[in-house]
């Protein structure tokens, strides 16, 4: 089983595929940002957030390094604030030289994202799953399904295709910031919200659907507040 928070006893990850448990002890944590492969719809979402005052990065995609103590396997996650929310993204990790896929919430406090994109992240724990599948063992990554939900209701939905290439994103990652390798964690960038834009909810889950696979991979976490 894997524990709730990064240490330096690390996560066990379960392979779905053929049940092997690998252990990742995270090194750096790395979200990616404005990573759709459609550039005018990039374009169109960093206007919409200029016009709400959001400091935008002058480059995309765009990298935050975190603190890798920020990942959790917990069902809970604690807030600051009210306006807080789930993005359900692809998350990739490096273990022993091996990429393996996990799917993940890179959990942001909206109110202070006018300030700042760094801090809004660093304001929230990003919870990964328990499951992970090898990269390498993936035969069609543009086919695997994304979605989430908020409170029951679907709030993303989509496939790996409306994202940069696996490739192209890793490239960019490392021009940005430098070689990966083990022990790093990449969330690869998420989804638009379906109807109603970005809300908070009590209950946020997140589903990666690989083609061929028995099972999904996914998380289910509960949100408190504590002020």
């Amino acid at each position: 089983m894997s524990i709730d928070r990064a240490s330096d006893a690390g996560f066990s990850f379960r392979d779905m595929l053929d049940g092997s448990v690998h252990l990742l002890r995270p090194r750096h944590l790395v979200i990616a940002g404005f990573t759709g492969r459609e550039r005018s719809s990039v374009e169109s979402h960093l206007e919409e957030l200029r016009a709400l005052g959001v400091e935008v990065p002058e480059e995309v995609p765009a990298f935050f390094d975190l603190s890798p103590d920020l990942l959790t396997t917990a069902d809970q996650v604690v807030v600051a604030d009210t306006f807080t929310s789930g993005e359900v993204e692809p998350v990739v990790a490096n273990v022993d030289g091996k990429w393996f896929l996990c799917v993940g919430s890179d959990h942001t406090d909206r109110a202070l994202e006018a300030k700042s994109i760094q801090l809004s992240k660093e304001a929230c724990s990003k919870v990964i799953s328990r499951d992970c599948i090898q990269v390498d063992a993936l035969a069609d990554w543009d086919a695997i399904e994304i979605a989430g939900w908020a409170d029951g209701e679907l709030y993303q939905s989509g496939t790996l295709a409306e994202m940069m290439p696996l490739a192209q994103l890793m490239e960019a990652a490392e021009a940005a910031r430098g070689p990966l390798g083990d022990g790093d964690v990449l969330f690869l960038g998420t989804l638009p919200v379906l109807g109603g834009g970005l809300r908070a909810a009590g209950r946020f889950e997140g589903e990666l659907r690989i083609p061929g696979a028995r099972h999904s991979l996914r998380f289910s976490y509960t949100i408190e507040v504590r002020a």
